[in-house]
């Protein structure tokens, strides 16, 4: 079988990996025609940037005013770089793949332009209130189909990337995303503080095109977060929920565990629609571990899955 001969899915995904591991990846468009015709789409359609000054350049660089291709996935992995001006670069790129999108998009066209996915490998470094209304404005540019955020470290090294300010703009964001069905977000701490009532807010009000929702190594994430999200019949849709290494207080603290959230929605929910709330979460919610410690802390034996 002859190269050109292969599926086209297969070939954006050798395009892709040819173009992400090139030092100059625009050499890889200039071999022949059909390398120019799907290198160009798979460059331009999926961008990766590396570094603060990547997402600046893209953000400053001329655009035709009408594209033909625009973002439908943006990655930012920024393992090993430090920079307290990252969310300003964020914000300046996202705005700009929202200018892309208006101006590709067509009255009455089946196709959105905008962008589809938006995965951040990052720390969020700053508390600063202007740095985090950068990060809001960003985010309010887009409404991806899905969300990512992890921290940069290995998996094996509990540590906190997103911040409890930075989580709360985040989660408060992913509600007004109508079209937003997966989100996974790890290396993240919330918030310790309830309501005037006692009682801790849902995690996410409501949001009826979430499918699936990934939370790991996390630290105070109260079990009245995570049962307050299926309470009042919100998130009838939701398939899959995954609290991996998640804890409801610091990482010498307990464990997550489903039978906590089970408790919290006996507390949250009126008497009416316990039966069927609890019903939901053991349907639902998993509570998983992963990564255990050395010594110390709420260690598991046996089973990875923490009912």
């Amino acid at each position: 079988m002859l190269f050109i001969d292969l599926p086209s899915e297969i070939l954006g995904i050798i395009f892709q990996a040819a173009l992400d591991n090139a030092a100059v990846p625009s050499n890889v468009l200039r071999v022949c025609q059909l390398f120019h015709h799907m290198g160009t789409e798979c460059l331009y359609t999926h961008l990766r940037f590396t570094t603060p000054e990547q997402l600046h350049l893209f953000a400053i660089s001329r655009a035709p005013t009408k594209p033909h291709i625009v973002p439908r996935s943006v990655t930012v992995d920024l393992t090993g770089k430090q920079d307290r001006d990252v969310f300003l670069c964020l914000y300046q790129t996202l705005k700009k793949c929202e200018w892309l999108a208006m101006k590709a998009r067509i009255p009455d066209a089946i196709e959105d332009p905008r962008l589809k996915r938006l995965s951040l490998r990052m720390h969020s470094y700053t508390t600063g209130n202007k740095a985090i209304e950068l990060l809001a404005d960003g985010l309010r540019a887009v409404s991806p189909d899905t969300f990512e955020w992890t921290g940069p470290d290995p998996d094996h090294h509990f540590s906190t990337a997103i911040i409890a300010p930075v989580a709360s703009t985040l989660f408060k964001q992913f509600t007004s995303w109508s079209e937003l069905r997966e989100i996974k977000v790890t290396n993240i701490s919330f918030r310790t503080g309830s309501d005037p009532q006692g009682t801790f807010p849902p995690l996410i009000e409501d949001l009826p095109s979430l499918r699936t929702l990934y939370i790991g190594q996390a630290t105070f994430l109260h079990p009245q977060s995570v049962a307050g999200m299926f309470c009042q019949g919100r998130m009838m849709k939701m398939g899959q929920v995954r609290l991996v290494d998640a804890y409801s207080e610091s990482i010498w603290g307990p464990r997550l565990r489903r039978s906590d959230v089970e408790k919290a929605a006996r507390t949250l929910c009126d008497t009416a629609e316990q039966d069927a709330v609890v019903a939901r979460i053991k349907r639902v919610v998993t509570c998983e571990k992963k990564t255990e410690r050395i010594m110390g802390g709420d260690r598991v034996e046996g089973s990875h899955i923490l009912d």
